[in-house]
This record gives C-alpha cells, structure tokens and sequence, in this order.
C-alpha cells in the first residue's frame, strides 16, 4: 500500500476534507435580519431595504448561491424584489462576528405602497428568511410656494433616483406622472441627453397614443412646461379641474428638429388645477416634458387674484 497507492489514499482523504468544509460552511447557522432605513416614508420617497446576515460563529464562513440573485424582499406578502440576476455562481465571505448587508431601492413604479401600515421580510437565498419588519407610509405635507421639476433634481436638491420609470417620485411634492392608456404600459421615463434629464413617453397604446399626464394633490393655479416631439409636431398642453373637465389648453410651437425643446408653453387658471395632460399633434409621435413650473399661490391670496394678478406673482417669484 506503499507509493502510489498511499498517495491516491491522502488525495482521496483531501476530497473529503474540502467537501467537509464546504458542507460546514453551507450548515453556519446564520442570523438573518430585515430593515428600511426609515421608519416612515411618503409615497414616491426613496426606501431603502437592507437585509444583513451575521455571523455568530467564532470562524469565518463563506455562503454559496447558484445565481447572482444572493437575498431578496418580499413587500406586504406579495412584491418580490430583486427577480433578475445573473446566472453564474457566486458567494459571500462573512468573517467570524461580522456581518454583510445587501441593500435594494423600493421601485414604486412597480409596487405602489398606500398610505398606511406595510411590512417587509428579507431573505438571505437558500440560508433562510426574517420575522415582518413593519414601517409606514405617510401622506406628505404638501407645498404652499411653486414647485419645479426639472427631472435631475428633486425640489429639495436630492439627485433624482434613476429607476427607469417615473411614477411617483415627486409624490412628495404633491406631484404624480402618469399616462392615459387601454393596456398595462406604465413606460414613462427619465432620459438624458447632453447631461439634460426629461420626462419621455417612447411607447403607448393605441388608443389613445402618447401622452404624458401630471395630477396634483394640492390647488394648482399655473403650469409651465418646455415640450418636445418629433420634427413638425406641436404638443397640446391641457388643464383639467377634479371632475375631468378642461379648463383650458394651449399649443406649443412647431418642434424643428426631433428632441429640440421649444417653450415655455404656460396656462394660469383661477380655477384649481387638479391634472395637465401633454399631447401631440399626432398619436404616434412620442411626447417629451421638461422644466415643469408648478404654481401654488398662497390660499389666502388665491381670492384676491386674477387671471393677471398669477401672472404678476409668477414673474416676482422667478
């Protein structure tokens, strides 16, 4: 059993001691834990979900997974978040008492959460899952002055979360985007070009075409808006009360060239606005939004204005 045959015996006994290993470093108990960064959020805010597992173990552990998809949320029992990732193995060291923490941004374009009580639970893939962590939703205490949304910055100077969808992210600001369709597209966007960020509507149904539609929470007395669309077509600006009723609309000039801005094309309103909507001047030419002055006067002035009186208190807000 000398030679050869001794050497094939220690190799054999090596195997079997990394697979030991291996099968300890799967069986690591684990501490799995769930938690947002903030104990309240109002709809649209960024929400912060980490997930942490520690290791309470006095050696190092690693943790394997057979994807890129290493931990996951599940919101109020029925949004699952991530869902893709890679399909290459990977693993996570954790050293002995120490701990690794994955953190995912909420996309309430794709899971809107109401106003009320939610609650998450983490998971760390194939290692075992959390108890419902709970936070709340609150609704936000909505602006008095005008609001600007240049779709690169949020009013309170915060770089705008790129998501790849725009829904609520200025719910905070009492502002919401949507868009009028006949199927489930919800693709209103955030794009940049030359280091200018818009809001496009790239895709629709048909009915009704491309649109972008912006409601209010708060009395709105004026919307400004510079627009765009493909080269000969001009954007419709509509104005709409509570009931759905038009209050009244205005066209843009024609764009010259595809993406070229043109604008700024303004309605003042001494009715409340609850909702302006963007159209083409064709179904199927794609709706491009930028530069939104929302206009809020006071409540106690609001009966003291006119039509030109808003006018008046837009050009000594700029």
């Amino acid at each position: 059993m000398n030679g050869s045959g001794g050497k094939v015996s220690l190799s054999v006994a090596a195997a079997l001691i990394c697979a030991l290993a291996v099968c300890q470093a799967q069986a690591d108990p684990l501490e799995v834990m769930v938690a947002t960064d903030k104990p309240a959020y109002v709809v649209g805010e960024l929400l912060v979900v980490s997930i942490t597992a520690r290791n309470p173990n006095d050696y190092d552990t690693v943790i394997n997974f057979s994807s890129g998809l290493q931990a996951q949320y599940t919101m109020d029992g029925v949004y699952k978040a991530p869902t893709i990732a890679t399909q290459a193995l990977t693993s996570v060291s954790i050293l002995a008492h120490a701990s690794h923490t994955w953190s995912f941004g909420h996309l309430w374009a794709e899971y809107g959460l109401d106003i009320g009580t939610h609650n998450v639970v983490g998971a760390v893939i194939g290692r075992g899952g959390t108890q419902p962590y709970s936070f709340e939703v609150v609704a936000p205490t909505l602006p008095t002055s005008d609001v600007l949304i240049d779709f690169k910055h949020l009013p309170d100077g915060r770089a705008l979360p790129k998501t790849g969808h725009l829904a609520d992210e200025y719910a905070a600001w009492g502002v919401h985007f949507r868009k009028a369709t006949s199927g489930e597209m919800d693709n209103i966007a955030v794009y940049e070009k030359g280091g200018n960020q818009y809001a496009a509507a790239v895709s629709c149904t048909y009915p009704p075409g491309f649109n972008i539609i912006a409601t209010f929470d708060m009395p709105v007395h004026g919307v400004s808006a510079d627009v765009s669309s493909a080269a000969g077509m001009t954007i419709t600006m509509v104005a709409k009360d509570s009931d759905g009723q038009i209050i009244d609309s205005v066209v843009s000039d024609v764009v010259s060239e595809a993406g070229e801005f043109v604008g700024a094309i303004e309605l003042l309103s001494e009715t409340p606005i609850a909702s302006v909507e963007w159209w083409p001047s064709q179904q199927n030419a794609a709706v491009y939004v930028d530069d939104i002055h929302v206009m809020v006067p006071e409540p106690a002035t609001l009966s003291l204005l006119t039509l030109g009186g808003l006018a008046l208190l837009r050009r000594r807000r700029r």
